[in-house]
């Protein structure tokens, strides 16, 4: 879609593009978006239960709901700052299918670091941050509400 987006062109252009380039063009920043995707996994099934437990041990008497935002707000801040570089990684190698850029991974960090260091490696990040907020309350609630209604035992 990314390609589309950029060259045009119908999804026969694309498919051809993806054919010329070999089975390697559809996999363009694989291993960065598995470390990404679980980093991201990690802040909504793990980190933020934790937090939303943490916090519930400091406020007793506070609203499950009320506590499950900052959970969620600490959880993707952290998530944020460990999964951003991966992201950017995985998003300049699949923006440039002809390599003309951006090589492998190693040499894709590379030419991000030298054209900005460390912050060129966050560009971007808040953004990011407001819609994993979201996501990681949002998927936090669902794990806990799909979890309960098939009997399961899941963590608070």
């Amino acid at each position: 879609m990314t390609q589309q987006q950029v060259k045009g062109g119908s999804i026969g252009a694309s498919v051809a593009r993806v054919a010329a380039g070999g089975p390697s063009t559809c996999l363009r920043g694989l291993s960065a978006t598995c470390f990404r995707e679980g980093i991201f996994a990690a802040a909504y099934l793990g980190l933020a239960p934790v937090l939303r437990a943490k916090l519930r041990e400091a406020a007793p008497g506070a609203n499950e709901e009320a506590l499950r935002v900052p959970a969620a707000l600490g959880g993707a801040a952290v998530c944020g700052i460990l999964s951003h570089p991966f992201d950017t990684v995985k998003t300049c190698m699949q923006g440039d299918i002809e390599r003309s850029v951006y090589g492998t991974t190693r040499q894709t960090v590379s030419a991000i670091w030298a054209r900005g260091g460390a912050a060129a490696l966050y560009r971007g990040i808040e953004f990011r941050f407001l819609r994993q907020a979201w996501q990681v309350w949002v998927l936090d609630l669902l794990r806990e509400r799909w979890g309960s209604a098939q009997g399961e035992l899941l963590p608070p």
